[in-house]
């Protein structure tokens, strides 16, 4: 193998590496958010439902 050769498949070994690596952020980052959005909407369920059991007893 000539040294152009190998230069040039270290150049796309390391691309392709890259793009997993930039695969695998983005999907850490998604799931991060997922994560967050989960966590948001459990506390505002539980907003909701203290407010609602508020209400209930304000208004007996």
């Amino acid at each position: 193998m000539s040294d152009e050769n190998w230069i040039e498949e270290l150049a796309v070994r390391a691309v392709e590496i890259e793009k997993r690596h930039a695969h695998d952020l983005v999907n850490a980052q998604t799931e991060r958010r997922r994560r967050i959005r989960d966590a948001v909407d459990e506390v505002a369920g539980q907003i909701i439902a203290a407010s609602q059991d508020a209400d209930a007893l304000a208004s007996n």
